[in-house]
């Protein structure tokens, strides 16, 4: 059975399979019928489980197979299954192994707050369906690590996601600071804190180590982006974004005039592109684009502040996890710096190792 397969039949005769191979714990299994001819592991990249997940999951949706007593079963074990091969179980512990810091703590007044993922609105982590440890919350609520959303995929940290009083579900605004710590509910006044599971020493050390290498891969993703901006602007110059964006509609390399934002498909000749911006002279059409370029633009500058604010709160939980000593503290961000710092702005006027100074000084103090 592949996900290839059509028709009701043949996506119940799907579920099915799932479900067997469920039963025998075979997640890597579940997941390679979503890739025909292919056999997929955890060591597999994981743009291909992703899309091996997408793939089955179009076929064992509860909505594609009404009537079928096992359709929530199946998809649950989808999202098991990602989750599991993407994630795997770290190796058992040996009694030889170092022993890593654990989060420990009271939990007296404390709960599980609703996390929601910040796309889908979905519930993170309510569903032991998930094949998440209870200790996950933790994980993220520190910012140590990032989770997969199971429904659309979303990867979100602490920062991004959204959080949600258990009383009243009215929203808050989480910090990782807020984590050892209690707030009050702005809505009803509920007072609470946020519950601590327990985490071996394994666990927790195979998760700084994890958390770290993401960390630094994220890191280099971003001073590749930032030296290719730096690039094209200086190839640019004045002017450049207007005659890149035409010259990307031309050559079919972008679908929307870049003028007035018409949409153009595939089969639109240059001719008539070319016809097209001759003729683009619409002045109301022309400054409505330009106002939904400037918001777009407002929407991606958000997207990567939320992302260099997740970063920064999963360095600073990867040092503090690690001892938080102050000769390692030029491991930190910039961002994660300045809060250990104080956050002021004589503070964020710094240079680097200024930086590193006035956070070693408030980490000393």
């Amino acid at each position: 059975v592949t996900a290839g397969d059509d028709g009701a039949g043949d996506a119940r005769t799907a579920a099915r399979r799932v479900l067997e191979l469920a039963d025998e714990d075979d997640w890597e299994g579940i997941l390679s019928l979503g890739a025909p001819g292919r056999t997929l592991t955890a060591l597999s990249p994981l743009n291909d489980l992703r899309k091996a997940y997408r793939r089955l999951s179009r076929i064992v949706h509860p909505d594609k197979l009404r009537g079928f007593d096992g359709a929530t079963r199946a998809f649950q074990a989808l999202v098991t299954a990602l989750d599991r091969v993407s994630n795997p179980e770290p190796p058992a512990a040996d009694d030889d192994a170092p022993a890593g810091p654990a989060i420990a703590r009271s939990n007296e007044g404390c709960i599980r707050t609703r996390v929601e993922c910040p796309r889908c609105g979905e519930a993170w982590g309510a569903s032991r369906n998930e094949g998440l440890p209870d200790y996950a919350y933790n994980f993220l609520m520190t910012g140590l690590r990032r989770y997969t959303c199971s429904t659309c995929l979303c990867e979100f940290g602490c920062v991004a996601a959204v959080h949600s009083c258990k009383t009243c579900g009215a929203p808050f605004d989480y910090s990782p600071a807020d984590y050892h710590r209690k707030i009050k509910c702005e809505e009803c006044s509920e007072v609470f804190g946020f519950f601590s599971y327990t985490v071996s020493p394994r666990a927790m050390k195979d998760a700084i180590a994890a958390a770290r290498e993401d960390f630094e891969r994220r890191s280099r993703a971003r001073r590749d982006k930032e030296r290719r901006t730096e690039s094209r602007a200086r190839r640019g110059g004045d002017g450049g974004d207007l005659f890149d964006g035409e010259r990307a509609f031309l050559a079919g390399l972008a679908d929307e005039c870049p003028r007035c934002g018409e949409f153009f498909g595939v089969e639109t000749s240059r001719a008539d592109k070319v016809a097209h911006l001759v003729g683009c002279d619409d002045a109301a059409a022309h400054a409505a684009h330009a106002r939904r370029r400037v918001a777009a633009a407002k929407r991606s500058r958000a997207r990567d502040e939320r992302s260099e604010q997740t970063d920064a709160a999963q360095a600073r939980a990867v040092w503090e996890a690690a001892g938080g000593s102050t000769s390692t503290l030029w491991m930190l961000p910039d961002d994660a710096l300045v809060d250990l710092a104080g956050g002021g702005d004589d503070v964020r006027g710094l240079d680097r190792a200024g930086l590193v100074a006035a956070a070693a000084a408030a980490r000393d103090a």
